[in-house]
């Protein structure tokens, strides 16, 4: 009997080592295998996982890369990670009136850029900016026919949070559809941002790349720092785009407008 016990419990030993050692090789295939589709194992641009507070500029390709599908297909991918709509607004679809950017978008609510791209869907004839709590209009342009434009007025103010109001109707005395709110970030988040955005742009000045390889590196920080309104201007002002980009720059209403279906207007003008 006592040789009996021994074995067994030799048995049970090695059959408890052989387990640990398989489930320790199974984890590993699961990250190879992540690392190997290409997908951000680290979590970087996750919600759960915000960026670091000084990020550091990414490298910029070497001379002679040639641009492809990977770098613009792989911002889109995390832009809509990161912009998941909650379950009882998956059903709303697309319709109507839909204030893309510049706004809240994911889990930044800031942007950074002082002189932002107004992106919208549907048809609208005018858009008013104001300072929020403010009555006074900053800026308006008639925009019949088009779905996006380019603000050129004064520079907005760091800290600020301002409005944006589509209209349907050109008239003077008509009521916004829809107004849209987004703030400036703080002036020294921003002078951060802007220097290592210099740094960046110094790097790429030795690189003969395209205008679009440019705007999609920057685009690529941007989306680590996951301000998104400041990616889809990158994306939006690259002209002649490649078929990578002009598939994005088509995807990206109806994915927004998805996540966020147009509501009835819950800012009532001051």
């Amino acid at each position: 009997m006592s040789k009996f016990n021994w074995v067994l419990s030799t048995l049970l030993v090695t059959a408890l080592i052989s387990s640990v050692s398989t489930r320790s090789t199974q984890t590993t295939r699961a990250q190879t295998t992540l690392s190997g589709t290409g997908e951000d194992t680290s979590g970087a641009l996750t919600k759960d996982n915000p960026p670091p507070a000084s990020p550091v500029p990414p490298v910029p390709p070497r001379r002679g890369t040639s641009r492809g599908p990977s770098g613009w297909a792989t911002i889109f991918q995390a832009l809509v990670q990161d912009n998941q709509p909650p379950e009882d607004a998956k059903k709303g679809g697309s319709r109507g009136l839909c204030a893309i950017a510049p706004k809240a978008i994911g889990t930044n609510a800031a942007i950074w850029s002082d002189r932002p791209l107004f992106v919208w869907k549907g048809r609208i004839e005018r858009i008013e900016l104001r300072s929020t709590g403010s009555d006074r209009v900053l800026w308006s342009q008639s925009v019949e026919g088009k779905n996006r434009v380019q603000y050129d007025g004064k520079a907005l103010q760091p800290g600020q949070t301002y409005e944006w109001r589509l209209f349907l109707s050109s008239q003077e005395n008509a009521q916004p559809t829809k107004t849209e709110k987004f703030r400036v970030m703080d002036a020294q988040e921003r002078d951060r941002i802007q220097a290592q955005l210099q740094t960046l742009e110094e790097q790429l000045k030795a690189e003969q790349i395209s205008p679009e390889d440019i705007a999609k590196r920057r685009a690529q920080y941007f989306a680590k720092q996951r301000l998104w309104s400041d990616v889809l201007q990158e994306a939006y002002s690259v002209e002649n785009p490649s078929a990578s980009l002009t598939a994005m720059v088509q995807a990206i209403p109806k994915e927004i407008c998805t996540s966020h279906p147009s509501q009835p207007n819950s800012t009532q003008p001051r």
